[in-house]
């Protein structure tokens, strides 16, 4: 009986790290070229639209990679909690990103209303969220002090010149992203055949 259960842990567990494994790397790779993509159209000057886009097309994939491997694993806990919070920090950044690239299009089209409300809704979604590695704790502090120097300039100009209203939560514009890959739930191949014990 001690054979079984051995070999049962044995194979479960190779399937399970094996998996995670793989679906660790493939989303690196994916995440990879999604930044390199983003950061080529940056360079280039790209429409601020595109690019709005873009960032939220990387925050929709982060957010599509961990409902995968939410459901993909057997046991969600099984995960690193560095790598989940990574997942839930690159899903809160680029979000950021998309919106302070929508606000400065809002700004360019003259509804600052529209562009602060934005700026405002994406700084309430850091609010208790900087995480605790060093590291991380940078880039999240670069995009807050990018986001507030945004909007105390926008609010400068409205207060002195646009004299906008704020709108609503429910009027500001949806976010929209654009895809450049999809990820792909990961299947372990292999496993399908049934063990006999032989006693």
């Amino acid at each position: 009986m001690a054979l079984f259960t051995w070999a049962h842990f044995r194979i479960l567990t190779g399937t399970l790290v094996g998996g995670a494994l793989g679906f660790y790397i493939k989303y690196h790779v994916e995440l990879r070229y999604k930044a390199v993509t983003v950061r080529k159209a940056e360079e280039k000057a790209t429409s601020i639209g595109l690019l709005a886009k873009l960032h939220y097309g990387v925050a929709q994939f982060v957010e599509e990679a961990s409902n995968l491997l939410r459901f993909s694993v057997a046991d969600w806990n099984d995960i690193s909690d560095r790598f989940r919070r990574f997942l839930s920090g690159c899903i809160v950044l680029h979000e950021a990103r998309s919106q302070r690239y929508i606000a400065s299009e809002l700004k360019a089209a003259e509804q600052l209303g529209l562009a602060l409300g934005v700026l405002r809704y994406a700084k309430s979604n850091f609010q208790g969220r900087l995480p605790g590695e060093d590291s991380w704790r940078q880039i999240f502090r670069q995009e807050i002090d990018a986001l507030d120097k945004m909007l105390r300039k926008f609010e400068h100009e409205n207060e002195f010149i646009w004299h906008d209203k704020l709108p609503p939560l429910d009027e500001l514009p949806l976010l929209e992203g654009k895809k450049i890959v999809a990820p792909i739930a990961y299947r372990p191949f292999g496993l399908d055949r049934e063990f006999l014990f032989i006693l």
